[in-house]
């Protein structure tokens, strides 16, 4: 099942799918007083699918139950696998930032560096993230980070100069949205004057 929408399992209610996967095609007659259920099992982690739901129906007779003390209902098992190209989109920004340091501090500043993420196909809570620093930014990463979440927070406190952040999110399809972001920690203090009076020569 290819979904460029959001793909839950509510989403995927037979009242939301088309009627070649929605409900089973009851044929009775007058005798008949059928009634039709399911229950759903969710598998967030399979291969080649973003997830699995295994759908289980009930289809009972309820004129045949009454009439035979034996009589079981009929079931039988729809299995869905979700699949979706969309890569999560990431909904920060990635322009560069520069953050001074604190007063006669030289040598290194906190800077709030926080990237955040959606996806139609996997909850916020199921995206898998990494972020990469490459200090001075020389074109080699020195930090390597996984979590999971739909958001990054790489803040912290890093050394004067220039550096570069690569944020990536992954859905459960295997689709991944990266961004890298300049930020450069500088001081900001301007020289003092300092005026030396009476001086003779």
């Amino acid at each position: 099942f290819e979904t460029d929408k959001g793909c839950t399992a509510l989403d995927l209610h037979p009242d939301n799918l088309d009627t070649l996967y929605s409900y089973p095609v009851i044929t009775e007659d007058f005798c008949d007083n059928v009634g039709v259920t399911f229950k759903d099992q969710v598998f967030n982690f399979v291969p080649n699918a973003c997830f699995k739901i295994v759908r289980t129906w009930y289809v009972i007779d309820w004129c045949a139950m009454e009439n035979n003390p034996n009589y079981q209902p009929i079931t039988w098992q729809q299995t869905i696998k979700v699949q979706n190209e969309i890569a999560p989109v990431i909904t920060s920004s990635c322009d560069s930032l520069t953050q001074c340091t604190p007063k006669d501090n030289c040598v290194d500043g906190f800077i709030t560096l926080i990237a955040t993420a959606t996806d139609v196909c996997t909850p916020a809570n199921l995206l898998s993230n990494v972020y990469k620093i490459d200090a001075n930014n020389d074109g080699t990463y020195d930090t390597e980070i996984s979590n999971f979440g739909g958001t990054i927070n790489a803040s912290g406190v890093y050394p004067v100069g220039t550096h570069r952040i690569q944020y990536s999110f992954e859905d459960r399809c295997g689709n991944v949205t990266t961004c890298d972001q300049i930020f450069t920690i500088v001081n900001c203090d301007a020289p003092t004057a300092i005026c030396v009076e009476r001086v003779s020569v």
